[in-house]
């Protein structure tokens, strides 16, 4: 198999000036070694083909577990050469060996290859890498496999042999949703013999969960996982960033098995079946801290559609036209420094209104002065303090925070200067639903297109009419 790759590495070595051709080389390497994986980071050293100094690093900044790998490039592509150099690399480097030819079998490629499940070490020729790059512009799951490779690959791949690899795992992850266990069971097998321990453990687990989510027992595959099948944050990853599955009942399933500490975990990803997940977690996981942020002061890392979720720096985002609402564990987390003009008490009094909170608190100011006032158990709202509290503070008096309570009965403090909400200790999370929701009407102007969409992305257990949100008087400009 031939592609752009393969043939932009032979031409490089045909190169009359060798610095030159090194220098195109690790260029299309480290080119390849990205688009397998956007989230490495490929360092490059000044060597070429030396015996123990790599030519490159590869490390994952985002992923503390996992050990850098050094990758070595081999202009030899004989057995013995190979086996030769393999003396001279560390365990602890997990060595990745690319020759830049095509490997012939001989009398110690057996020799080869234990050596190499011995060092944790991983020997490609061209072909094998060439088979493999194929996923980097085709589907998913192909770059699933890719980088499943890079991570944890072991021992020595030809063309064929990746090309089965890839074609073996690729299978089993499309079959274990639908219960075919031999399918699912010859890719366990293959992760197990091709990969490291635990890049083995991660890619079962994943598989395991597609079964599991299926609505198939784990005790029903041949090769049963000694160790537990909880997706890790990576395993996680794999599903999230894998081909679309658009059954309802497996993300119910997979709902239960994981949790929003586990997807905040996660590197930045808007992959389709983060949205299927959270079509259910939504109703399902809690938070504890919310802020939403008008576009105009966006300062998002990438751009992501409307209405999209997204995991970023430690955020589940929700991406709307006009505002952002960004979800954490904490309020720290969610790194909100700006500050808004206030309401006036109007204005959050009707947005109060309409979502039918109950106030537990207010705090207004005025040119320097501030007042608060509890309601000591009963809704703020009710009463004429409010109005009178507004009355002594004279025209002008704006809100800065309110204590509320959710439909449910949660307690959140509400802060119009950063437009973040949060639970109120001791509280623990609050359902995800419930405190997006109560963000969003506070603090979001919402068009008459915006709300029917909002409400398909975040589900409200009001019997409000959602098309009133669109007629709430504005906040001030941000």
């Amino acid at each position: 198999m031939v592609n752009t790759a393969y043939r932009n590495i032979v031409d490089a070595l045909d190169e009359v000036d060798p610095h030159r051709s090194f220098a195109r080389i690790k260029a299309t390497l480290a080119r390849i070694l990205r688009d397998i994986n956007p989230r490495v980071e490929v360092v490059t050293t000044s060597y070429f083909n030396h015996t123990h100094v790599p030519d490159m690093v590869v490390r994952w900044p985002r992923e503390p577990d996992l050990d850098d790998r050094y990758v070595y490039l081999r202009t030899a592509v004989d057995v013995a050469d190979l086996l030769h150099d393999m003396q001279y690399l560390s365990r602890e480097s997990r060595p990745l060996i690319i020759a830049l030819g095509a490997l012939e079998q001989s009398e110690g490629s057996r020799e080869l290859h234990n050596l190499c499940l011995e060092r944790q070490a991983l020997v490609l020729d061209l072909g094998a890498l060439s088979a493999l790059t194929p996923g980097v512009e085709g589907s998913s799951l192909g770059r699933l496999v890719s980088n499943a490779v890079v991570e944890g690959g072991r021992g020595v791949l030809s063309e064929r042999d990746a090309a089965n690899l890839a074609s073996t795992v690729t299978s089993g992850v499309r079959a274990a949703p639908l219960g075919d266990r031999q399918a699912t069971d010859r890719a366990i097998e293959a992760a197990s013999v091709n990969m490291m321990p635990s890049a083995a453990r991660r890619m079962t687990a994943f598989l395991a969960t597609l079964w599991q989510g299926g609505g198939s027992p784990v005790t029903a595959l041949r090769r049963v996982p000694s160790y537990s099948q909880d997706l890790d944050e990576s395993a996680l990853a794999y599903l999230l960033e894998s081909e679309e599955i658009g059954d309802v009942e497996f993300w119910d399933r997979i709902t239960q098995r994981t949790s929003f500490s586990q997807l905040l975990q996660l590197p930045t990803l808007s992959a389709d079946n983060l949205q299927q997940l959270m079509q259910r977690a939504v109703r399902v996981w809690g938070a504890r801290a919310c802020a939403v942020v008008p576009n105009s002061i966006e300062t998002a890392r990438y751009r992501v559609p409307s209405w999209r979720w997204s995991v970023d720096s430690g955020n589940l985002t929700l991406h709307a036209p006009r505002f952002s609402v960004h979800v954490a564990q904490k309020k720290a987390q969610l790194n909100i420094h700006a500050e808004y003009a206030l309401p006036e008490i109007d204005v959050v009094r009707e947005r109060v209104s309409l979502m039918q909170l109950r106030l537990r608190a207010i705090t207004l100011l005025n040119r320097g002065e501030k007042a608060v006032y509890e309601g000591k158990g009963q809704d703020v709202l009710r009463g004429s303090q409010l109005h009178h509290l507004g009355e002594v503070l004279g025209p002008g008096a704006v809100v800065k925070e309110i204590d509320t309570w959710t439909r449910t009965g949660v307690a959140l403090r509400c802060s119009f200067v950063s437009r973040t909400a949060s639970a109120r200790a001791p509280r623990g999370d609050v359902p995800l639903d419930e405190l997006i929701d109560t963000s969003v009407g506070l603090f979001a102007d919402l068009s008459s297109d915006d709300v029917g969409r909002f409400a398909d992305m975040v589900p409200t257990h009001t019997d409000i009419d959602v098309q009133l949100r669109a007629n709430l008087p504005e906040l001030p400009e941000a």
